[in-house]
């Protein structure tokens, strides 16, 4: 395997998780990484239902998306095969035209599909995984799983895409990621919960580590921008959180040191600029 010294060539590749709840900006925010002379291709996956927010085309941004189906044809082992085809198909092909930018939207859809696949359907129609089988298979499907989405994450990170961004939805999981996975780990409903992307079992917690940096899309009253006129009035804006507070974990930015009031107010606008201006801050600042 080649060696290459650090800042040379692949190294200022840049990968970004955004995860949020409905309405909170994550797809609305995406044309802000358009700049003039760069190209912006907008992915949307299947089962995505967040196409209304995807921006109109411009001669640098085109997005995709997939018309979605029945809920029934969905939940089919069959159509999830047909549906990750097209998709990886679409992928190939964009990746094949360079874009600078790239957006991957709404990729819990992708392990979903997979795991549905992997599941021979179970998944999707609400099967118990833990009724199927002998006491280990529920784990040994999840482990399935999370390999194969690890390696869709791996394939992503290794693109020669010079920019990649990614958005899921977000959940509540406790300190530990819960029984899911077949660990037999129950959660009791007092435990301390925080907000993480919106895969399945410990996977949630290392999906992080494939990314530059995690944001999560939220409304807050306050955020770092002291010219910011809906913080000083403290109304609720939307913002991008970048440092653990709170009940949201697992968010950060490699390589920036944090100042006091990164950490009193660990929130920027949703927008590229902003993003842009901290990713400059860190040890391989070129962004």
């Amino acid at each position: 395997m080649p060696m290459m010294s650090r800042g040379v060539g692949e190294f200022h590749r840049r990968r970004i998780l955004i995860s949020g709840l409905s309405n909170t900006g994550k797809t609305w925010s995406l044309p802000t990484f358009n700049e003039e002379a760069q190209s912006l291709v907008i992915l949307s996956c299947p089962g995505e239902t967040g196409v209304q927010s995807l921006p109109d085309d411009t001669d640098t941004m085109k997005s995709f998306y997939f018309t979605n189906v029945s809920d029934k044809d969905r939940r089919t082992a069959e159509w999830c095969k047909d549906a990750l085809y097209d998709f990886d198909t679409m992928y190939k092909e964009v990746e094949k035209n360079k874009p600078d930018k790239l957006f991957i939207d709404g990729a819990h859809n992708l392990y979903e599909l997979n795991f549905n696949i992997i599941t021979d359907g179970l998944f999707l129609n609400g099967i118990d995984l833990k009724t199927v089988g002998n006491t280990y298979a529920a784990a040994a499907f999840y482990s399935r799983g999370h390999i194969a989405f690890g390696n869709r994450l791996k394939m992503y990170y290794d693109s020669a895409i010079p920019f990649i961004g990614i958005t899921t939805w977000e959940r509540l999981l406790g300190a530990q990621t819960g029984d899911e996975g077949g660990t037999g780990n129950k959660i009791d409903i007092g435990d301390d919960r925080y907000w993480w992307p919106s895969i399945p079992g410990d996977m949630a917690t290392k999906v992080v580590g494939f990314f530059d940096a995690r944001l999560s899309a939220r409304l807050e009253k306050r955020c770092i921008h002291t010219s910011c006129e809906l913080s000083q009035e403290a109304e609720l804006h939307h913002v991008w959180q970048f440092y653990p507070k709170s009940d949201v974990a697992g968010v950060g930015i490699k390589g920036l040191t944090m100042t006091k009031a990164m950490q009193q107010k660990p929130w920027i606008h949703q927008s590229w600029p902003a993003l842009q201006t901290l990713l400059r801050r860190t040890h391989n600042a070129k962004a």
